[in-house]
């Protein structure tokens, strides 16, 4: 599990990821509107083949989803600096206030990065 913040290009590092054979990338992504936008980030996203779920308004539910694909050994990222559904509590990270910690209770590796 990778935590990241909206800082450099996280596609092109889940592309980067997938093509040296590290493994599969599953990523949540935000529900944007029009959805015509938000259909050509994913569109964006699976050409580079990463997986992409939405955060919310999908068929299941997103932590659901990647527990599994962690505990298939797959490599799952969070933009984590955006508190999208205003339900989050502040936690501290590295010294600074952000949103709650998302990550599926599981027993992966919560790792924070910047590409």
């Amino acid at each position: 599990m990778f935590a990241l913040p909206h800082v450099g290009n996280y596609d092109q590092a889940g592309a980067g990821i997938g093509a040296s054979g590290a493994g599969s990338v599953t990523a949540v992504a935000e529900r944007l509107r029009p959805e015509a936008v938000y259909q050509r980030f994913v569109a964006f996203r699976e050409g580079l083949g990463m997986e992409v779920l939405p955060a919310s308004g999908g068929s299941s539910s997103p932590s659901g989803v990647l527990a599994q694909r962690l505990r298939a050994g797959q490599i799952a990222v969070l933009v984590c600096d955006l508190d999208v559904t205003g339900g989050g509590i502040e936690v501290n990270f590295f010294g600074e206030k952000g949103p709650h910690d998302r990550r599926p209770r599981r027993r992966s590796p919560s790792m924070p990065a910047q590409h």
